[in-house]
């Protein structure tokens, strides 16, 4: 009898293991992943345009830009008082049914209206409070509408998201634009007085034989603070802060000389900015290169070249130190390392110092050395006995 109540024990216990993993099942979810949000505002609010990756299982909500890689993508739209409205109005963002997750958003854009306007704050507040959201996004700026940067198709190539992304890193070596990953955003804003950031200003143009818009282009950059949007800088004036701020852009200089110029390539530089009793102090040692010659310069001693360059790079460098002043905000973190007082001194009230520091006279200084003249030597006798000049 025993033996018979042990075999069913065992017996049972068996079946016990091939009952369980079943009744709890739950099915994936599946998600809609958004890799570009465009926000624009509108009369009555704001309007989003999301693209995003979306997997097979997913039905179609809105409509399709296939670029023709692996990825679908799919474009949906909502409107409302809010982003977090909006986004609800795209039908997406609700249980049960394709739920928004910004776990793999890459880029945002915001048009100017909105980065100008009221609704700036709340934007970037629901973007800092997001769940699951890596703030290592691209913040993108746009002086039109921005929903066509979510609509653009790229059918002969990889996703646009891509393209742009490959386009922003490939500016920074010119210096043209800077683009700033989310989370420095906020830090910025966050932890420092009157500090801005030069958003990269996108526009969109179209390729021969391609339908729309389809190609990306940067034209400068919105300066934006806390607040939003403070004016806005040329691509020369943004590769003059990145000089000023020594972020190593390839800037070219024009020497014109006769009926030619000679085209100068910075190579390295050092600036230091100092505010100080008496001026706003710009300091830079600049390395050029010769790159070209255009046309029929006459021939200048190296000397003057250098001058002709340090003359170029101190007046940018005042224009826009200048333009920092009039808009009252602190492009170059100079607050507060400020008032050579001494290790004791603590620094002056945030809009005192921005008083202040918006009535200083701006003094520039910069030294200028051509490294390498290049095998133009013989063609162009430069020879000089001072390679370097300051202006």
């Amino acid at each position: 009898m025993s033996g018979w109540v042990l075999r069913s024990a065992l017996c049972g216990c068996a079946l016990l293991f091939l009952l369980t993993g079943c009744w709890d099942i739950t099915q994936p979810e599946p998600l809609t992943i958004p890799v570009l949000m465009a926000v624009d505002r509108q009369s009555k609010g704001l309007r989003v345009a999301v693209e995003a990756d979306v997997p097979q299982l997913m039905h179609s909500p809105g409509s399709s830009s296939g670029s023709g890689s692996t990825r679908p993508t799919w474009v949906v739209q909502g409107t409302g008082n809010t982003l977090t409205e909006a986004l609800r109005h795209t039908g997406l963002d609700f249980p049960n049914r394709n739920p928004l997750t910004f776990a793999h958003l890459r880029v945002v854009v915001l048009s100017q209206a909105v980065l100008q306007g009221p609704a700036f704050s709340g934007v970037i507040d629901r973007l800092a409070r997001a769940p699951y959201l890596h703030r290592t996004f691209w913040l993108l700026a746009t002086a039109g509408p921005a929903a066509p940067f979510a609509e653009t198709v790229n059918p002969v190539g990889p996703d646009p998201v891509e393209v742009l992304d490959d386009v922003l890193r490939a500016l920074k070596h010119d210096g043209s634009a800077y683009p700033t990953r989310f989370y420095r955003c906020l830090e910025r804003w966050e932890n420092r007085p009157f500090a801005v950031v030069p958003l990269p200003l996108l526009a969109l143009r179209s390729q021969p034989g391609l339908p729309g818009a389809s190609d990306f282009a940067v034209v400068g950059a919105v300066v934006t603070a806390a607040s939003g949007a403070v004016g806005r800088w040329s691509p020369d004036e943004v590769a003059t802060w990145g000089l000023l701020t020594n972020r190593r852009p390839s800037v070219l200089l024009t020497v014109p000389s006769g009926k030619g110029q000679w085209v100068l390539q910075v190579v390295s530089e050092h600036f230091e900015l100092h505010v100080t009793r008496q001026a706003l102090e710009v300091k830079g040692a600049v390395g050029v290169s010769i790159d070209e010659v255009d046309g029929h310069p006459n021939p200048l001693p190296l000397s003057t070249l250098s001058q002709q360059a340090a003359q170029q790079l101190a007046q940018r460098a005042v224009q826009l130190v200048h333009w920092t002043q009039v808009h009252r905000v602190d492009a170059f973190t100079l607050y507060p390392h400020t008032e050579r007082l001494g290790p004791l001194a603590s620094p002056p009230a945030p809009a005192a110092w921005m008083a202040r520091y918006a009535r200083l006279p701006v003094r520039a200084s910069v030294r200028v050395t051509v490294r390498n003249a290049g095998s133009l030597l013989p063609t162009h006798p430069i020879l000089s006995y001072h390679p370097s000049a300051t202006s």
